[in-house]
């Protein structure tokens, strides 16, 4: 990074955007951190100089807003005073950031939106971070040991396995809940449709961004049942199960960012400054 100083502005929505805005400075970035809506206000007037601008993790919703610690920032005239030169860098694509990174490259514009869940190891890495934050979470959840627990995993995709390989590994009774069987067909493997109609495990992980547990399935289980939903927006759970008798829905914080926030931050940015962006 040779040449005038550059100049990144870093919204602190967790420890990993910290970690992040540290590591910048590091290697002698300037670095604009938003915090608070003080903050955000002047930033807004050094939004022409920046090369740089890291967006919360989730990124910026239909409105136009990045949701952080209780308060909605209009990001929408900051993103539109960027220099022609700006990155813009994300964990989530959202509507309006898929709307806008069209609109900017129909236009010819120099800026440029990054997602860093795009990247293969980004997210390879982050599915072990997740499994690991959602020991924490389930321990956390759960008043009694761990190991007398039973355990349904709804979902085997990348988070899916590292979560299940993970609770495997430290000898906790699970089942695994498939969309459709292809080759784990065992005792601990079980096809959705089949285990919609069983009775649940004490403990249910939902992973599938697809609503799963209805309250018409959930109205049939016979025990009290702790559901850990970790998909944005608890879409995997209908609204309607958390009112059921003996039923707890705990839909879990951003994982990686709640006990592993050092590695999630390291990971990001080494992202940022170990690849080639335009700058």
């Amino acid at each position: 990074m040779e040449g005038k100083e550059k100049k990144a502005a870093v919204f602190i929505s967790d420890k990993r955007m910290g970690v992040i805005a540290r590591e910048l400075k590091r290697h002698g970035i300037q670095v604009i951190e938003i915090e608070n809506p003080a903050s955000f206000e002047k930033l807004e007037g050094a939004a022409r100089e920046l090369d740089w601008l890291l967006l919360p993790i989730r990124g910026v919703d239909r409105a136009g807003k990045a949701q952080m610690n209780g308060c909605a920032y209009p990001v929408s005239s900051l993103l539109e005073k960027l220099p022609e030169t700006a990155l813009v860098f994300t964990g989530l694509w959202t509507d309006y950031l898929l709307e806008l990174s069209a609109k900017w490259e129909q236009a010819g514009c120099g800026k440029k939106i990054f997602c860093y869940f795009d990247d293969p190891d980004i997210v390879a890495e982050n599915a072990r971070l997740t499994a690991e934050g959602l020991l924490y979470f389930l321990m956390e959840k759960t008043p009694a040991s761990i190991f007398t627990y039973t355990v349904d995993l709804i979902g085997y995709g990348r988070v899916g396995k590292e979560i299940a390989a993970l609770l495997e590994k430290l000898g906790i009774a699970i089942r695994i809940v498939k969309e459709r069987l292809d080759g784990r067909e065992d005792l601990w493997t079980l096809d959705y449709r089949q285990w919609r109609d069983r009775q649940p495990s004490d403990v249910i992980i939902n992973t599938a961004p697809v609503t799963v547990i209805t309250q018409e399935i959930a109205k049939n289980w016979k025990k009290d049942v702790l559901i850990i939903e970790i998909v944005s927006g608890q879409a995997g759970v209908e609204a309607e199960v958390g009112t059921l008798p003996g039923i707890r829905v705990e839909p879990a914080p951003t994982l990686p960012g709640l006990v592993t926030w050092e590695s999630a931050g390291m990971m990001l940015s080494d992202y940022l400054l170990n690849r080639q962006f335009d700058m």
